[in-house]
Order: structure tokens, then C-alpha cells, then sequence
């Protein structure tokens, strides 16, 4: 746990936070991480609001099982707490295959992490969650003493990916909407999954804001002094990965598992390949490598 601005805190660790935000009358907390870490985003919510306190609401920025593992349980031990996020992210919750998957990921992550734990059957229970407060493009929740916090839609990682602004302090909470910092170099891993276009524009949409800190979803908080050359290689990066995988379909003749395989292999000699469960990783490459092929196809129609 760390304080990374004023009202806001950056809970569990660097490879699995979440965020408190914090104002004179209410309280958010922005994600869940993954089912593991539950039990310590409670104890330390308590350390800063008190025992017997709870955040008023409960932000989701995307359904991904390392941003929603642990909601079933946090909404089980804070019982009056709210939950928010974007219509798409609403109607996932229904699709039987991707709430399967997060519970089969979140059961490995608390089986290798927490053996011993206080976890229920129904803290797996992610087809029970719904959306209290449907955040729409530019909502605003006033948390009182001049803190506000403003929901941004952020698509390209995910069509359902909200991001979420906070004035008073200049933070963006991006999740991987603008990318992820995996290791000690500044690469900044493209982390798009429904929309390459999309994903260009979130990053352009949020270097408007100008904002002077952007919390990740994993790994780095990049402060001021990195904001501009943070955004200057989420785009470089993004660009040159894109220029990669295109330059393996060619050579492979659009075999895209064997452009994974490679991919794979170069982000792992590199250093690039990040804290990512390994089926987690290979399965966002094989998305990337489609939504790459996909793109390449249709601009390939047009002409």
C-alpha cells in the first residue's frame, strides 16, 4: 500500500493494485485485482478509513479476471457498498464462457498464492455481480473537500474499458487502457484487445487531459517529470509491436499461431514478457495477433 497523491492510494502491490480515492463525504474504490488479493485490499481499506468503515462505491474498470477477481468477496465484507461501470462491462456478467474463464484463472492465482484463506464458493460467484450506477462518458461523483472523480470511456483494451480522472491531483487510473510497464526498461507493452484504432485513440484522449500522473493497472505509477516520454513510447511501442507481428504473418503466411509462438518467444528473450499468468499471456497474444490480421484485412479491402 502507498499514497500516490493526495486522496488517493494505491492498495496491495505493484503487479496487483487497486485504488482508493478519497474525499471528505465518500469514498471509491477503483477495481478488485484477482480473488487472491482480496483479503488484503479489506485490511488495508480498513488501516485508512478505520475499522468498521467501508468505500461507498465500488469502480470496475473492465471485466478482466484481474480487475473483478476479487469484487465478490469486497462486496460480501463491505455489504453497503455500491458498484459502477460501463453498460458492455454490465452485460458481460451474462456471458456464461468469459465468466468461466475468470473464475477458472482466479481459482489457479488463489490455489499458487493463498492456500489458506477465508474465501467462499460465493466469492467465485461472478455471474451474481450487477451495476448499481451505469457510468456513462464524462460522469463525475463529488466525494466531497474538492476531491471529484470522473469516468472516461477508454476502449481498445477492452469495448467495455472505463478509465478514471481525478482533477484535483491530475491522475488518470488507466488499468491497460494506455498500455503496461512490465520491466526495469521504459517499454510500454501495447495492451489492446477489441481495437487497435481504438486503442490509439484512449492513448491520444487521455495525453489531452495533460495529466501528471498515470497509474497503470500493473506494474508502474509514471509521475510528471516521465509523463511525455510515457506517452511517446505507449504510441512508438504500440506502433512497433503492430510493425512486428504484421512483418510474422507475411513470413508465416498468416498462420497466426505460429506468429504467437514467435511473438512470444521475442517478448520473453527481450524481457518484455511481464508478470502475467503464462495461459493469460498467450491468450491476450493470440486476441492481439487477431485483432492485428483483422485490421490488416480490412485495410487491405479498402484498397
Amino acid at each position: 500500500m502507498e499514497q500516490i497523491a493526495d486522496h488517493l492510494y494505491r492498495l496491495g502491490d505493484a503487479h496487483h493494485p487497486c485504488f482508493l480515492a478519497t474525499g471528505a463525504d465518500r469514498t471509491v474504490l477503483v477495481d478488485a485485482g484477482p480473488a487472491f488479493m482480496a483479503p488484503t485490499y479489506r485490511q488495508e481499506i480498513q488501516k485508512i478509513m478505520g475499522e468498521g468503515s467501508a468505500p461507498d462505491w465500488l469502480f470496475l474498470t473492465h471485466f478482466h479476471y484481474d480487475h473483478v477477481g476479487g469484487a465478490p468477496y469486497l462486496l460480501r465484507r463491505f455489504p453497503a457498498m455500491k458498484t459502477a461501470g460501463s453498460v458492455k462491462l454490465g452485460r458481460l456478467f451474462t456471458k456464461a464462457k468469459i465468466v468461466a474463464n475468470v473464475v477458472e484463472f482466479n481459482r489457479k492465482l488463489v490455489v499458487e498464492h493463498l492456500p489458506e484463506n477465508d474465501l467462499l464458493p460465493e466469492d467465485f460467484d461472478y455471474r451474481s455481480l450487477s451495476i448499481d450506477w451505469v457510468l456513462k462518458d464524462g460522469a463525475v461523483i463529488d466525494l466531497g473537500g474538492e476531491v471529484t472523480i470522473e469516468a472516461m470511456t477508454a476502449p481498445g483494451h477492452t469495448q467495455d474499458n472505463l478509465c478514471f480522472y481525478l482533477p484535483h491531483t491530475r491522475a488518470v487510473l488507466t488499468a491497460e487502457a494506455v498500455g503496461i510497464i512490465p520491466g526495469d526498461e521504459f517499454y510500454v507493452a501495447p495492451q489492446f484487445l477489441s481495437s487497435y484504432e481504438d486503442y490509439l485513440g484512449s492513448i491520444d484522449r487521455i495525453r489531452r487531459r495533460r495529466p501528471k500522473i498515470i497509474a497503470m493497472g500493473h506494474h508502474r505509477v509514471v509521475g510528471e517529470k516521465d509523463i511525455d516520454r510515457f506517452f511517446e513510447a505507449a504510441l512508438a511501442d504500440c506502433r512497433q509491436f503492430r510493425n512486428m507481428v504484421e512483418g510474422f504473418l507475411h513470413e508465416e503466411q498468416w498462420m497466426e499461431e505460429s506468429v504467437v509462438n514467435r511473438v512470444q518467444e521475442q517478448q520473453v528473450r527481450t524481457g518484455r514478457r511481464g508478470g502475467q499468468p503464462e495461459d493469460a499471456f498467450r491468450l491476450n497474444l493470440q486476441v492481439q495477433v487477431k485483432v492485428i490480421a483483422r485490421q490488416l484485412r480490412k485495410e487491405k479491402e479498402k484498397h
